[in-house]
């Protein structure tokens, strides 16, 4: 016997299935690099000398996925990770795109300088 759904239930799996198409289109677009999920603190210089920590949550070839809790201009920087082994690594470069996450917080794209 098959098992009956309630309409909550319909509605939740329909929504759920738009959000995922949502998060792959996003990966459909302006990608020329193959992405890899890189969860850490980081922080970020920018050109008139202003320090921001982020969080990083990605990376790839040619930039990182950063998460902000203030917009992030579209300028020169220097974003600083540490490696797990403890190593400081500086990336320049720039902060290509930022947009409005939720409440609060800000998603955006950093380009190396070597891929402008």
């Amino acid at each position: 016997m098959p098992a009956t759904i309630s309409y909550q239930q319909l509605q939740m799996h329909n929504r759920v299935r738009e959000l995922v198409d949502e998060a792959t289109a996003a990966n459909e677009e302006r990608r020329k690099d193959e992405r890899y999920p890189y969860f850490r603190p980081a922080a970020i210089t920018l050109a008139a000398g202003t320090e921001i920590s982020v969080f990083c949550h990605e990376i790839s070839r040619s930039g990182l996925g950063l998460l902000a809790a203030t917009r992030l201009p579209d300028c020169d920087g220097v974003v600083v990770l540490q490696s797990n082994a403890g190593n400081l690594t500086q990336l320049s470069g720039k902060v290509a795109w930022c947009q409005p996450l939720g409440e609060g917080w800000f998603v955006a794209g950093f380009t190396f300088g070597f891929a402008q």
